[in-house]
């Protein structure tokens, strides 16, 4: 399995991409929905247009049409969203998610012993969640900025067909709303990515500490942990807070320019309706675009702010899957055939990084059938020659055989499959005895016991 991309933004185009269909249809449901509420706002200013008018036939028959649309898609508006929403659901949030997990265990299970052993595994899996976050993201990306972008599209189109000048005043704003918006957020996004970090450290110590709590309370390390994981408490809810202060402050200031582009549009159209360029229903038409416009912009801040925060979530999540596994089959590794058993050694070569050789131009062999006891003291390569025989690490030098195969030209699934190993540590699962003794032979099944 590849590594993951460092990037947050490349690593949800390379999961949603086999979802790709999903996503676009869910794309066009969304365009509808900001196709149906602005037509209900359109529509709504024409039938305002139209009970100026004086009380005639025609005028009945016209103010009678344009009720029955509203109606139709009043029923559009209510049905779009909820069928929206179990579609996003069902063909798109669920699958990725599935998807995500699945990527993210494999490719934690494909890291080699020593490097999952020198990682903190609490830490590892605060990382799986941390990517595994992308349902908002979808949600943020949909239901938010790419629903805002299709009803400015349509505001500004159908403001442009009541007045040019209308239409263009209100996309410079909207452009310029969004660049406020932008850069007033750049402290908070500096922020958060250090708010992330601070969080995914406090979470990984404290897992790591509740995992070996027995450890913890043997070697009386219950104040110590209790007092590093305050520390990093309080870290962690000191930059929430400083950046929680400086999104407000952001926030703020973008509103306030919000409500001086709506003067501006406002009083534009006020001065095309003394012209006589427009009508009193445009003018209806502009002061619901300007409450479902510009607030819908204002939001955006909102919107920057979470998805900000939850990329850089992400982009923390992805550490230990950008690392290239260290210990992977060839492209043309094979599964390994074992007829008599024989083992060798043959010059090996061996150090742990950093230190010095353990093994040095190291022979030995084992036949088929033998029984070999290896006995030294402590530290003198018993577990690691055992390490190397099940490729927990690579040698840097000679070969290891097995009936004349080298372990590195086959699979580590095969490899694996054909040893039987019985390590020093008492180790359980925290599952049943027979999923205990069971494990390695995913066949076996339960037999009934007899009484004699």
């Amino acid at each position: 399995m590849k590594p993951f991309p460092s990037s947050a933004v490349k690593y949800l185009f390379q999961i949603i991409y086999p979802h790709k269909k999903a996503f676009i249809v869910s794309m066009l449901l969304i365009l509808a929905m900001a196709l149906c509420n602005n037509g209900f706002t359109w529509l709504f200013a024409r039938f305002v247009e139209a009970m100026k008018q004086s009380p005639s036939k025609d005028t009945l028959f016209y103010i009678l049409r344009i009720f029955v649309l509203i109606a139709l898609i009043d029923i559009l508006i209510v049905l779009l969203p909820k069928h929206a929403l179990m579609y996003r659901q069902k063909y798109l949030y669920f699958p990725v998610l599935g998807d995500v997990y699945h990527r993210a265990l494999g490719y934690i299970f494909g890291h080699s012993v020593n490097y999952i052993v020198n990682k903190q595994t609490g830490s590892l899996l605060a990382k799986a969640n941390q990517i595994s976050s992308i349902q908002p993201v979808f949600g943020m990306l949909l239901h938010q900025f790419w629903y805002v972008v299709c009803n400015m599209i349509t505001k500004v189109v159908l403001l442009m067909i009541i007045n040019v000048w209308l239409g263009v005043l209100f996309l410079v704003l909207c452009l310029l709303v969004a660049a406020v918006n932008y850069y007033a957020n750049k402290p908070s996004e500096r922020l958060s990515k250090m708010e992330k970090k601070s969080e995914s450290l406090y979470s990984g110590w404290l897992i790591d500490a509740v995992s070996n709590i027995r450890l913890v309370k043997q070697f009386n390390g219950l104040h110590y942990e209790e007092h590093r994981l305050a520390v990093l408490l309080k870290q962690f809810l000191t930059l929430r807070a400083k950046n929680m202060i400086v999104w407000f402050s952001s926030y703020t200031g973008v509103g306030c320019f919000v409500h001086v582009c709506s003067l501006l549009l406002l009083s534009l159209s006020v001065y095309l309706w003394s012209r006589a360029k427009i009508d009193v229903g445009d003018i209806v038409f502009v002061l619901m675009t300007i409450n479902g416009g510009f607030m819908w912009l204002m939001e955006l801040c909102v919107f920057y702010r979470r998805f900000v925060n939850t990329l850089a979530g992400i982009r923390s999540g992805l550490e230990p899957f950008v690392d290239a596994h260290e210990i992977k089959d060839i492209p043309t590794a094979k599964n390994l055939t074992v007829k008599k058993a024989d083992i060798e050694f043959k010059n090996v070569g061996f150090a742990y990084p950093g230190q010095k050789k353990i093994f040095d131009g190291f022979n030995l062999r084992i036949k088929g059938g033998e029984r070999v006891g290896i006995v030294g003291l402590s530290g003198n390569g018993k577990t690691t020659l055992i390490n190397l025989l099940q490729r927990a690490y690579d040698i840097q030098s000679g070969k290891i055989l097995i009936d004349g195969q080298d372990i590195k030209t086959v699979t580590q699934q095969s490899l694996h499959r054909v040893m039987a190993i019985i390590p020093q540590e008492t180790m359980l699962f925290h599952r049943t005895i027979f999923d205990n003794i069971a494990y390695g032979s995913p066949k076996i099944t339960k037999t009934k016991e007899i009484h004699m």
